[in-house]
This record gives structure tokens, C-alpha cells and sequence, in this order.
């Protein structure tokens, strides 16, 4: 969607000569970065299966679904 903000950016940006540029496609990349700048044991200890992953932690906290915190 060319109306999104930032759609255009990854074709504006260039390296310096001999440097390569590496992307990487991340699932809930905005709550992977908020949890390694913050409390990153949530995000390293978590578990879907006893509701302790990050998705969970974050529905409890503001009372909504884990399926809606995704």
C-alpha cells in the first residue's frame, strides 16, 4: 500500500561501498524490540503454555485477548 508511511524507505537507503545492507522479516518485531529495551526476561523466559510469553503478559496486563495483544 503506497499510502502507508515508510512504504517507500527501504529503496531510499544506501550503504557505504563494501558494506552490504541485511533485512530481516520479524514477526512482532515493535514488541521484540519494547521487550529487549525493557524487561527482556519476559521476552526470553516467556511461554505460550503457561501464559507467561510476552502476547499473554501484555493481554492480562491491559485485559484483552492474547489472540487481540498479537
Amino acid at each position: 500500500d503506497d499510502q502507508m508511511i515508510g512504504t517507500n524507505l527501504k529503496s531510499m537507503v544506501e550503504c557505504p561501498e563494501n558494506w552490504h545492507i541485511v533485512g530481516a522479516d520479524v514477526d512482532s518485531q515493535e514488541q521484540w524490540i519494547a521487550a529487549m529495551l525493557g524487561d527482556c526476561c519476559v521476552r526470553k523466559a516467556g511461554c505460550k503454555s503457561d501464559n507467561s510469553d510476552l502476547h499473554s503478559v501484555i493481554a492480562k496486563e491491559v485485559g484483552i485477548s492474547r489472540d487481540k495483544a498479537k
